[in-house]
């Protein structure tokens, strides 16, 4: 077994086993392949070979709908990237709307949308949550009352008054 960046590789004459992903934090490195000197790689000798990684950070966004978190996701990239509200977007709940409100990034609120972010780092999606279920239920109660108005005694007293 030999010992690189950290982690076991086992070699034998039948193949060389590798982990394709090592993660370390915020940090991981991809697997993209060997580097054995020549392009074809035939290991029925000792032979020295160099493991290709890429470096990626994780960028964790945090969806959050009305001052609560709704979900997160981690996305890998070596660079900047653009983030779009639309990709982040929840599923509103029965009688909700859910409207987005900003990216919050080091305790600022950005309202533009898209944002580039350079990983690693954390970013905040902020949706506004509007719940229409009391307003359905003050509506509905209304409307109830209304119904149940016994109409006969309001003709008596309009009658009443008239003469």
């Amino acid at each position: 077994m030999y010992r690189t960046g950290g982690d076991y590789v086992r070699a034998s004459a039948s193949g060389l086993l590798v982990p394709s992903v090592v993660e370390r934090g915020d940090t991981r490195l991809v697997a993209k392949g060997w580097s054995c000197g020549d392009v074809r790689v035939v290991v029925d000798k000792p032979l020295v070979c160099v493991g290709l990684w890429e470096r990626e950070y994780r960028l964790r966004v945090v969806v959050v709908v009305g001052g609560a978190v709704r979900s997160y996701r981690d996305i890998w990239a070596k660079d900047e990237v653009e983030l779009r509200a639309a990709d982040f977007a929840p599923q509103p709940g029965f009688l909700e709307t859910v409207s987005f409100a900003g990216w919050q990034i080091g305790g600022q609120l950005e309202r533009s949308d898209p944002i580039r972010v350079r990983p690693p780092a954390e970013v905040s999606a902020v949706y506004e949550s509007f719940n229409w279920a009391p307003v359905v239920a003050a509506a509905a109660v209304v409307a109830f009352k209304r119904l149940r108005r016994p109409r006969v005694v309001l003709e008596e007293v309009e009658s009443t008054v008239t003469r």
